[in-house]
């Protein structure tokens, strides 16, 4: 290095015997810092942002559930409605055979009071062999959707 340039405080980093490196490093860290927090401050108004649009739509969703679960209680309202009070028997089953329903009809029918079938298996009500093959039938049914027994009405 030649003597000017040793002898020069810009060119050897050193003002009044300090390096002034050290005080450039601390401002570029705090440029750094600052465009980090400012950055940040975004993020944050965007994260605001979004919890805010989360929440308006948690309770949009919240409000078409109730709506729904209004409609769908309507809906089994009517058709309990319709199935009391039909004159004919009624009896509705699940995929199993398990009674489900069974109204005024239906006890006149087969002489059981609704609350000793509802829940247990809809071969009860039936005559040999139909007692016992009634289960095949409802497999079967929901095996191939072709209608036998199950599916035709009776």
């Amino acid at each position: 290095m030649s003597r000017a340039i040793a002898d020069d405080p810009i060119a050897t980093g050193r003002v009044g015997g300090i390096r002034y490196v050290l005080p450039a490093l601390a401002i570029v860290n705090l440029i750094v810092v600052l465009a980090i927090a400012r950055l940040a401050a975004g993020d944050s108004r965007r994260q605001s942002q979004s919890a805010d649009d989360l929440q308006a739509k948690k309770r949009q969703l919240e409000q078409q559930v109730a709506s729904h679960a209004d409609e769908l209680r309507d809906s089994h309202e009517r058709l309990r409605s319709v199935i009391e009070s039909a004159v004919d028997g009624i009896v509705v089953i699940d995929s199993k055979g398990h009674i489900e329903a069974f109204n005024r009809g239906a006890e006149r029918l087969f002489g059981y009071p609704a609350l000793e079938v509802i829940g247990r298996n809809v071969s009860i009500l039936m005559p040999s062999p139909y007692h016992e093959e009634h289960d095949g039938y409802i497999a079967g049914y929901l095996t191939s959707g072709t209608p036998h027994i199950i599916g035709i009405g009776r």
